[in-house]
């Protein structure tokens, strides 16, 4: 079964317009991936959880940090603001006065 010259030519002109319909597909994708696109346009990759709490292991962590920052501040207000120092315990010792011993009665 021959083909006519005239269908043979319809073939390949169909054929170079479908290879050149893929062509331009090919190339069009590959300028949009080469060329300037907006962040908002560019697909998302998707978010990986790394620390997934529940709400116990959340209050629990926010109670250890503010325990930490507590001693935090308390450490930094003891050092700004120290306390009156104290007289030696030999001074304290020597100024109170012993109290005489009552004779027990019989």
């Amino acid at each position: 079964m021959r083909r006519s010259p005239s269908a043979l030519c319809a073939s390949i002109l169909l054929l170079v317009g479908t290879a050149r319909c893929a062509v331009r597909e090919w190339a069009r994708r590959l300028i949009a991936i080469g060329g300037r696109r907006s962040a908002a346009s560019l697909p998302k990759p998707p978010r990986r959880e790394i620390f997934v709490l529940t709400p116990e292991e959340k209050k629990t962590l926010c109670f250890v940090l503010m325990a930490f920052i507590l001693g935090l501040v308390t450490k930094s207000y003891r050092d700004a603001h120290p306390a009156p120092s104290s007289k030696p315990i030999t001074a304290v010792r020597e100024k109170v006065t012993p109290k005489p011993a009552q004779p027990s009665r019989p």
